[in-house]
């Protein structure tokens, strides 16, 4: 199997990027004529081999050098490097613990390898990646766009008039005890029934525009400890009490806080990244159809 000079092409675009980034221990790819090996009389060159390695794995390794062109160029405005340093620790902790993972003996680097594809250049790759990534987020990330809260709600059976002014009696009973004093976790154990519902209603840290807008702005002016109104939205019936604030949060709060809320923050800006990165992909590996089964087989 032939590679078309597209593929040739990017073949030599892919090298040239991962050169130019200082990506080591890429291996150079024979040339396309060069024998491989010989069987009998016959020689298997490189052109051979190319087309299965394009099948098995061109695709995936085009999205990752997307990628680390994506998060590096945000990057590079930002003023934010990395050091070789810096990913090889971050190499030998992502090792680590994928050997922490495997059967006893198992040897990560083969394992990645031979069963995932990642070779030490695609596993630095992907790592410098993720600490330019992580950086970028940290250099993003607003902590006072966070409220840390506990929540009441009801969902009403369905939506008529009837099944809804049960939940809110049911609300604003609940409501009523804990305003005056009772204890938080002992009326939400009576009231809230639904399995799915998060212990004692703690919701933790909540970014502040995900509120629905009927009670963002009376959230926003409660104090730590306080509750909320009850409020009907396309949820159910509830209230909320405030928890802390996140301009307040230091020290062991405020890594409690990015713990929790870090993971979807960075996703988040990775897709607002990509969606505005000028992308033109002009390859992608489109396998020949198996063979049909002939009739009667």
């Amino acid at each position: 199997m032939l590679l078309s000079a597209t593929a040739t092409a990017l073949t030599l675009a892919l090298q040239t990027t991962l050169f130019s980034h200082r990506v080591p221990n890429v291996p150079v790819p024979p040339k396309g004529a060069e024998i491989l090996a010989v069987v009998g009389d016959v020689a298997i060159r490189a052109s051979d081999v190319e087309g299965f390695l394009w099948e098995a794995r061109g695709d995936e390794v085009l999205e990752q050098l997307m990628t680390f062109q994506i998060v590096k160029a945000e990057a590079d405005q930002e003023g934010i490097l990395v050091t070789d340093q810096q990913v090889n620790e971050e190499v030998l902790k992502k090792l680590k613990d994928i050997e922490a993972m495997l059967p006893v003996g198992t040897n990560p680097r083969d394992y990645l390898q031979y069963q995932q594809g990642l070779g030490p250049s695609r596993l630095y790759l992907g790592s410098k990646t993720d600490l330019l990534m992580t950086k970028l987020a940290e250099k993003r990330f607003r902590p006072e766009r966070y409220l840390k809260v506990s929540m009441f709600q009801i969902v009403p059976l369905s939506n008529t008039n009837a099944d809804v002014e049960v939940a809110k009696r049911k609300i604003n009973a609940a409501r009523d005890r804990v305003s005056k004093g009772e204890d938080w976790a002992k009326v939400f154990k009576e009231t809230i029934t639904d399995p799915q519902a998060p212990k004692d209603g703690s919701m933790g840290w909540v970014n502040i525009d995900l509120f629905p807008p009927i009670v963002r702005s009376e959230v926003l002016n409660l104090k730590p400890g306080q509750i909320s109104t009850v409020s009907q939205t396309d949820d159910g019936v509830q209230f909320f009490r405030l928890d802390g604030v996140g301009s307040e949060a230091k020290d062991q709060a405020l890594e409690d806080m990015k713990a929790q809320v870090m993971p979807l923050f960075r996703q988040q800006l990775f897709n607002d990244l990509r969606t505005k990165a000028k992308i033109e992909k002009k390859f992608g590996y489109r396998p020949a159809p198996l063979p049909q089964r002939p009739p009667g087989n």
